[in-house]
């Protein structure tokens, strides 16, 4: 009988803990979903107004400095100089292989 109720008391002490965890993970989990959306949703909402920003380039004449700012802008927005070079990586080889052969 002394065995079994030791075994038993650590079985109830395990399930006590292993629930505890798993409300520390669930709880935690939701503020950690809410932090990421909250700051995912700032961070959307600062891309749309940076690309309204950005695109009234061409509707108004800025000085140079503003011009400059917004092409960096423009780049951050559209990441162009990373996937740029992936988009264009082989073309020049196969350009130069198209020329060669309407010589």
């Amino acid at each position: 009988m002394l065995l079994n109720d030791k075994i038993e008391e650590l079985a109830e002490a395990a399930h006590e803990s292993l629930e505890e965890v798993a409300r520390i993970i669930i709880v935690s989990n939701i503020f950690l979903t809410l932090f990421i959306a909250l700051s995912l949703k700032s961070m959307w909402n600062l891309l749309n107004v940076m690309q309204v920003v950005t695109f009234m380039c061409f509707f108004t004449s800025w000085p140079a400095i503003v011009d400059q700012l917004l092409a960096q802008i423009f780049n951050a927005i559209t990441l162009k100089p990373l996937v740029e070079p992936i988009l264009q990586y082989g073309k020049s080889s196969f350009n130069i292989s198209q020329s060669l052969r309407r010589d």
